[in-house]
């Protein structure tokens, strides 16, 4: 939901009264949202299994610029219906899990040797693009730093 405050104060977050309180640059709206504490579950568990191993990959600076410049020009060419993507870590976890799948392996199974002895299409944006794992936007080409 939204929020107005009383007060103009753009930097405020936190939690408060059973709700989380967070400022949405792009919306340019303070939102407020229910607290929710996540149920253990093994799929919860899986998936930051997963989410620890992508980030152990350490993708380069570069990589990140490159999904981040990615996602700037997915949202600014978005056909309708198409959901917007938040940021260029999402894209990242979306981009290794798509090549998992391609593989028909798990992504704890992907290596930074993996990636970098055999040809992947997950080592650049511009190679994910042209393998088929992220949608082709105008000047993708320009998008090849090495993971």
């Amino acid at each position: 939901m939204e929020v107005k405050l009383a007060f103009e104060q753009w930097a405020y977050r936190g939690k408060c009264d059973g709700l989380v309180y967070y400022y949405n640059r792009r919306l340019r709206k303070m939102i407020a949202r229910r607290y929710v504490k996540p149920r253990y579950s093994s799929a919860n568990q899986r998936l930051g299994e997963g989410a620890k191993h992508l980030k152990s990959l350490q993708p380069t600076e570069l990589f990140m610029q490159d999904c981040k410049r990615y996602c700037q020009i997915h949202n600014a060419y978005l056909k309708k219906g198409e959901k917007p993507l938040s940021n260029s870590y999402s894209l990242y976890i979306r981009l290794m899990y798509g090549q998992a799948k391609a593989l028909g392996i798990s992504v704890l199974d992907l290596t930074r040797q993996m990636i970098e002895d055999t040809p992947l299409p997950c080592r650049s944006i511009k190679t994910a693009v042209e393998g088929g794992l992220l949608p082709e936007i105008p000047g993708y080409q320009k998008l090849d730093k090495i993971l």
